[in-house]
């Protein structure tokens, strides 16, 4: 039997994912090392974005071809009540990734480029929804390699502190309106740019943190690491 709270928590996720934007993650805790250089000290963040910024962003995380990392979540509702979820993630250029959630929160979503499958075994069912509906504008497009920063955002002096001040961040509100989504809040290492922690806040105030740790680029994957094929009996519910 389901619980009530648990329910409504991975319903609401389903909303959150598929109606509009994909939210994200990042946990609290001991930061992962940046895998292109030596520790970091600490860098002051800065009011606003200087020149340029949000594109060099956007082509540090075009050059990478995939990557695997492991990911911390730290959900914080507008009443102050927290989650923390944790599980691997993998990216392959063109547009495909795969978002594991690891026991007792087990959940998976996974896309092609074409296709997003939303799969929560304890619910035992399935969302199936087409990609560029569901992305276009919004930080998921970013992550795919379908969007871009500086052309989809505006970049803005911070309006709540940032998770940490050792990455460089940016404070981002998206150029149209996105369901749910206020703005965000992306993190990246000072040397190599690396995509290393993304936050979203959403309209209620209410803050998805996640963390990437132990980040391998130029990862390999097994052939069928980016579709689903729904098993006989499985809800599917079509967006």
């Amino acid at each position: 039997m389901i619980r009530h709270s648990e329910k409504g928590w991975r319903t609401g996720f389903v909303k959150i994912c598929v109606g509009g934007a994909l939210a994200l993650w990042v946990a609290p805790g001991v930061q992962a090392a940046d895998p292109s250089s030596s520790p970091e000290k600490p860098q002051p963040s800065t009011a606003a974005c200087p020149p340029g910024q949000l594109q060099a962003v956007q082509q540090a995380y075009q050059a990478m071809a995939g990557f695997q990392s492991a990911f911390r979540q730290e959900d914080l509702n507008a009443q102050g009540q927290a989650r923390q979820v944790k599980g691997n993630l993998s990216y392959q250029k063109p547009g495909k990734m795969r978002w594991a959630y690891a026991p007792p929160d087990e959940q998976l979503l996974v896309t092609d480029g074409q296709t997003v499958w939303l799969v929560d075994p304890l619910l035992e069912n399935v969302t199936v929804t087409p990609l560029p509906s569901m992305a276009k504008g919004t930080p998921l497009a970013f992550l795919v390699g379908a969007g871009n920063l500086a052309r989809d955002f505006t970049c803005r002096a911070p309006s709540q502190p940032f998770p940490n001040r050792t990455l460089i961040w940016m404070e981002l509100t998206p150029k149209e309106d996105i369901p749910t989504v206020a703005f965000i809040q992306v993190g990246v290492w000072p040397k190599s740019l690396q995509l290393a922690a993304i936050a979203i806040i959403d309209t209620t105030g209410s803050r998805r943190l996640v963390t990437l740790d132990n980040l391998k680029p130029r990862a390999q994957f097994p052939a069928g690491h980016f579709s689903f094929k729904i098993p006989p009996g499985m809800e599917v519910i079509q967006r």
